[in-house]
């Protein structure tokens, strides 16, 4: 409960309105309650663990998504996932069903990768973006998809179907510099928008064709 004090100047058809608001505002404060918890579920291992980005597609599902190094049990009820890193600093996939009970687990990385942003389309197809260093294997399953690094460290995309299938990944970046993706967006199209960071001069085509541009400050 709270005590509002104040004073106003206006017509009479002005306090009507004025009083109608606080009205609503007092039916609004009695009738309003606190967030109660539905769950919390816990994954880790002995190693350092980051979480990083989480997303919820049409069907209640929960992606999770972060970076971890050394052997991690993905599974937080009863059972046992472990999954070993293969770099220093791996990213990590998670998809739990609305209870957070988990559906699959999926890693990938070289050398320090991380996962900063997760976001999915209409169809459940999932994008991630982040950054890497050196090289990393894009692919969780059982075929490789290296990029290498051009700078200190490259931003990516990559997309995965709902299953945790990898479909592609792409690379941004240039020759000593620093640029990672931050945030992801799909629109209704299935254009795919990326937000990060950059510094001195960058190759943002990740195809064959040439599109520089030049951070104006020490970084974009």
């Amino acid at each position: 409960n709270c005590l509002i004090l104040f004073t106003v100047s206006c017509d009479n058809k002005n306090m009507k309105k004025i009083l109608l608001s606080i009205w609503l505002l007092a039916v609004l404060f009695a009738n309003a309650q606190p967030p109660s918890l539905e769950w919390a579920k816990q994954i880790g291992g002995p190693p350092n663990e980051l979480g990083l980005a989480m997303n919820v597609d049409l069907a209640g599902n929960i992606y999770s998504a972060g970076a971890f190094g050394g052997t991690m049990d993905f599974d937080p009820g009863p059972a046992t996932l472990n999954i070993t890193s293969i770099g220093s600093v791996d990213a990590f996939i998670t998809k739990s069903d609305p209870s957070g009970n988990l559906i699959w687990a999926k890693t990938f990385g070289g050398t320090l990768t991380f996962v900063y942003g997760i976001n999915t389309d209409a169809s459940g197809n999932l994008y991630l973006t982040g950054s890497f260093q050196d090289t990393t294997d894009f692919d969780p399953g059982a075929s490789t998809f290296n990029l290498i690094s051009a700078g200190s460290w490259d931003s990516y995309i990559s997309k995965w179907d709902a299953a945790g299938n990898f479909l592609w990944a792409k690379r941004v970046g240039s020759v000593g510099t620093n640029d990672g993706g931050y945030d992801v967006a799909v629109d209704i199209n299935g254009n795919v928008h990326i937000a990060g960071t950059f510094n001195q001069m960058v190759d943002f085509d990740p195809g064959p064709g040439t599109n520089n541009i030049t951070a104006a400050g020490s970084s974009d």
